[in-house]
């Protein structure tokens, strides 16, 4: 994936590769029905950053959601509910990962700190956007506070992002 992936992209992305590996043998149903709570889960990965004040692109949360459903689906544990068991997961994976996390958030500070002095003399229009950290952790937070509700998934999440 390229450095601008979106929170939609990463999201989209991560359900489709948890429902090819852990949905592959069960009913369509089943992943609907846990969709939700599996972003929720997704999500957390935001929460957790954004609470240690790391701040990654949406291609590096990728990449390292991916390794961590890779040591899941290899480590043979007995995961009862998917979606608790990943949300949970993703808490161990960041606490684990902490000093190499927090190493490579300065690092992709360093490089935004670098880039702004190169463009220092450039006249600038500035946008804030939230980051994707921070967009996670306002869907997670979102998602965790309200009730299933009987709109499509699409239109669920078109209004979430």
């Amino acid at each position: 994936m390229g450095k601008n992936m979106t929170v939609a992209d990463l999201i989209q992305d991560v359900t489709r590769n948890i429902r090819s590996t852990f949905y592959a043998d069960k009913p369509v149903q089943q992943f609907m029905r846990d969709e939700r709570f599996l972003i929720k889960a997704i999500a957390r990965y935001g929460v957790e950053c954004e609470r240690r004040g790391w701040h990654f692109q949406g291609d590096f949360i990728f990449h390292d959601l991916l390794q961590l459903l890779k040591s899941i689906r290899t480590s043979g544990a007995d995961i009862k509910y998917l979606p608790v068991y990943l949300e949970g997961a993703v808490d161990r994976h960041i606490g684990l990962r902490s000093e190499e996390l927090q190493f490579a958030a300065r690092a992709a500070g360093n490089v935004e700190n670098l880039t702004r002095q190169a463009v220092a003399g450039v006249k600038t229009v500035t946008v804030i956007e939230k980051s994707t950290v921070e967009t996670l952790a306002l869907l997670y937070k979102d998602l965790k506070k309200r009730k299933p509700s009987t709109k499509p998934k699409a239109v669920q999440q078109a209004s979430l992002l």
